[in-house]
């Protein structure tokens, strides 16, 4: 057997492989840079197991690539960050023991495992290709040698469930659990890019601005994590990626039965270390960086207590940055709308007050109206012929004729229902197990969201219409606008098809990821003022505002802007006698635009509301 271990610090590179040779009679080669890599093994011929640290992560994936090309039984293995030299040789020869080379590769079901990523007491955790659809997956398998252990079996399913009703944008989804023979296992997505110590053990160096992006990530995702009980392991710097163009991810790291809170304490200071750590030293002063670190650290009453206080800092600290570099370029665009978008607004005010001077009310009242987005007829819909279609990974399913909302509901269109409820009687087209503490229909901040949206103004610094989709909705309150309507919400497979077509596209318009069509989150960000550069869009736009954004029957927005409740509900994966429901699609802060066979989101019950949550309507009846 040829071993090649790769590792950029010499005295754990050479004393590993000596260990190894010592101890397995094996011929060991090792490999200091990425270049060795893969210059290494082609001159000798032939590899059976590479072992790489952290440092070739990220740096080395084209050359694992290229190798696993060559030597195609080869098995890769990532040493986990920080490893001590005794723990790594235990480790592979426990590798080499109880997996056996070539048992630990191979196929499971659909999937072909590339690389073991990392072994746990209970699990294995690889890389693979869900061959059908062509998609990387991360995939962990319970231990074969724990699979006929009940106790050890019930664990890893209560940990499935428990990851699998983690529902933010910027955390891992699970995809699917399957048993095949012997083999217990779960795939969930892969997280694109690298963890903050493979990162630095790659000598990589980040801005303020991503820096403070990653914080802001971080904080609003675990933070979420404690808002909605969820159990999960303690926190680690690598949980956290940072992926293509800087975009932050974080692991799911939900576990039954483990602590209900992450130690915030002590990970804000973990988490600050990583980050300074990472800070690029040429890009001159990074105050408000250096200032929110410091606060991560501090103990006194200054310090940061909570994940919440976290993301709020580091926004507003990224708010800060974009004004100062709003006034350094004046003659940046960004910086010649906001110029436009203030002259236009002193300018009306101007003209109201010299209209209300010389004619009272009424000219105050024109000019209030005439500060209104004008409101579009967007109540179009779609017919979506009956017969077959692929529904998720493949399977062929039937459908009959149905309709379908060409955009999402509006705000507009929305606030239309509310008006229309008779006082009094809010819950007319209450659905019959609406919970009774839920009163009327109102969004979360509702008041707020319709007087912004009125004016064409911000909310939360955000640009909003009246033309924008209604959201911040549960999903009894989408039911009883449907019902108003005298429609319904379509179900999971209706939306399927009306997004993906006949033929089972992955993204709305066709089989390429292309960011541009999409109001996505590559370019997410949390000033109004960054105008999203890549779609135009930094949170919501008009429903259609992103015509490119289309389906083969020419459904509008199923890709991005807001995510969208469906009326299929489905066991909940904690508590099999639960119905929970659905929502799917892509939103304004999905990094990249949502594979359409991969995630049907489920909302942990339905009083759930969130900003890139929204609607459409469907119905079974044909008009004329």
């Amino acid at each position: 057997m040829v071993i090649l271990v790769a590792s950029d610090q010499a005295a754990f590179l050479n004393g590993l492989a000596g260990r190894l040779r010592e101890q397995t009679g094996h011929q060991v080669l090792t490999a200091g840079t990425v270049g060795e890599l893969e210059s290494v093994p082609l001159a000798a011929g032939a590899l059976d197991l590479l072992l790489f640290s952290a440092a070739f992560a990220a740096t080395g994936k084209a050359a694992r690539a290229r190798l696993r090309q060559r030597f195609p039984a080869v098995q890769t293995i990532a040493l986990g960050e920080d490893l001590a030299l005794d723990e790594a040789v235990a480790s592979v020869r426990q590798w080499l023991k109880r997996e056996g080379l070539g048992a630990a590769l191979g196929s499971l079901g659909d999937y072909e495992l590339q690389e073991l990523i990392r072994s746990t007491e209970q699990t294995l955790i690889y890389k693979a290709v869900q061959r059908s659809v062509q998609r990387e997956v991360a995939l962990e398998r319970l231990r074969p040698e724990l699979a006929a252990n009940r106790e050890a079996v019930r664990a890893f399913r209560r940990t499935v469930r428990a990851r699998a009703l983690v529902a933010h944008p910027a955390i891992a989804a699970v995809y699917e659990a399957q048993e095949a023979g012997e083999a217990i296992f779960y795939t969930r997505e892969l997280v694109r890019g690298s963890s903050l110590p493979e990162l630095a053990a790659g000598g990589a160096r980040f801005s303020q601005e991503v820096l403070l992006q990653l914080l802001a990530t971080a904080g609003e995702a675990f933070d979420w994590m404690y808002e909605h009980h969820v159990d999960h392991g303690a926190f680690s710097p690598a949980h956290l990626y940072l992926g293509p163009n800087g975009i932050p991810r974080v692991a799911n790291i939900a576990q039954p039965d483990a602590a209900s809170e992450l130690d915030a304490r002590r990970a804000l200071v973990a988490l600050a270390a990583a980050c300074q750590g990472l800070a690029d030293p040429r890009g001159g002063p990074a105050r408000e960086l250096g200032q929110l670190l410091g606060q991560m650290r501090a103990s006194g009453p200054q310090g940061l207590r909570s994940w919440r206080r976290l993301a709020v800092e580091a926004r507003a600290a990224l708010r800060r940055l974009a004004e100062l570099e709003a006034e350094a370029a004046p003659t940046s665009p960004a910086r010649l709308r906001e110029r436009r978008r203030r002259l236009g607004q002193q300018a009306g005010v101007a003209a109201a007050l010299l209209a209300l001077t010389a004619a009272g009310a009424a000219g105050f009242s024109w000019w209030r109206q005439s500060r209104r987005a004008k409101v579009r007829d967007l109540a179009e819909v779609v017919l979506i012929p009956g017969g077959a279609f692929v529904f998720r990974d493949g399977e062929r399913r039937e459908l009959p004729d149905f309709t379908i909302d060409r955009y999402e509901v509006t705000l507009a269109e929305y606030r239309g229902f509310l008006d229309a409820l008779p006082h009094g009687e809010t819950n007319r087209y209450d659905h019959p197990d609406q919970p009774e503490a839920k009163r009327g229909h109102l969004p979360r901040e509702g008041a707020e969201i319709f007087a912004a949206a009125q004016v064409a103004g911000t909310w939360k610094g955000h640009p909003i219409t009246l033309n924008g989709p209604v959201f911040n909705v549960d999903w009894w309150d989408a039911w009883a606008y449907a019902k108003w309507k005298g429609r319904r919400l379509p179900s999971e497979e209706e939306w399927e098809k009306a997004a993906r077509g006949p033929d089972g596209h992955l993204w709305p318009w066709g089989t390429e990821a292309d960011p541009q069509r999409a109001n996505t989150g590559r370019d997410y960000a949390d000033q109004a003022a960054a105008g999203g550069g890549i779609d135009g869009h930094a949170w919501w736009s008009d429903v259609d505002g992103m015509p490119r954004d289309v389906s083969f029957y020419g459904v509008i927005g199923l890709g991005g802007n807001v995510a969208e409740w469906t009326g299929s509900l489905v066991p909940d994966p904690a508590l099999p006698d639960v119905q929970v429901p659905v929502f799917r699609g892509g939103a304004f802060h999905h990094p990249t635009p949502v594979p359409l066979n991969a995630h049907a989101w489920l909302a942990k019950d339905g009083l759930y509301a969130q900003p890139f949550l929204g609607f459409r309507t469907a119905s079974s009846r044909i008009e004329p």
